[in-house]
């Protein structure tokens, strides 16, 4: 009776440990795949800030409450994209696709 727990216990063991090992293996994909997802948020911020500070430099400042408005549209873009990935990764996670 005892030896047939022992082997449990170690098939459960391998089973975590198999576990273990493909959760390390798929980390890398994980982060790769979370840095694709946010590419177009990249591409959508960066130029923005560029032509923005370009603008501001070669033409006359605007006001305050302008660089304000900026500011806040871009924080509520960045926190609107963020919060659609983490939708859709949680729909695919609860579908069982990733």
């Amino acid at each position: 009776m005892e030896n047939h727990s022992l082997d449990s216990i170690s098939l459960n063991n391998k089973k975590y440990e198999q576990r273990k090992g493909d959760f390390k293996q798929n980390e890398g994909v994980e982060l790769l795949m979370k840095f694709k997802y946010f590419v177009p948020l990249i591409t959508f911020i960066v130029p923005t800030i560029i032509i923005t500070t370009l603008l501001f430099w070669f033409t006359e400042p605007p006001p305050p409450i302008q660089l304000i408005g900026l500011v806040i549209l871009l924080i509520a873009a960045c926190g609107t994209y963020v919060m659609g990935i983490n939708a859709v990764v949680k729909d695919q996670e609860e579908s069982g696709r990733m």
